[in-house]
């Protein structure tokens, strides 16, 4: 694993999701080479598939990934980290 949130080999479509989320001022995460998180929201680009927690979504790919994305952070809190040291967008 890598602390960086561009891994060796990764596609051009999953850099420019990585590079849109942080433009559009969320912190991203890579907890695994084919997973990209956002406080409690996964995306896992390979196959598109989206996770709200444990929770699989119905809809998949990047833009709806970013449609589930909160705009504020009252709707849910991004801080989701179990050390509970996250930045908020």
């Amino acid at each position: 694993m890598t602390d960086s949130l561009f891994w060796p080999g990764d596609p051009p479509h999953c850099k420019r999701a990585i590079r849109r989320l942080i433009k559009e001022g969320y912190k991203v995460r890579r907890p695994t080479r084919y997973q990209i998180a956002v406080g409690p929201y996964n995306f896992y680009w390979g196959k598109g598939t989206i996770t709200f927690g444990d929770e699989r979504q119905v809809e998949t790919g990047f833009e709806a990934f970013l449609r589930m994305l909160p705009r504020r952070l009252g709707s849910v809190d991004l801080d989701f980290d179990e050390d509970g040291d996250d930045e908020h967008r």
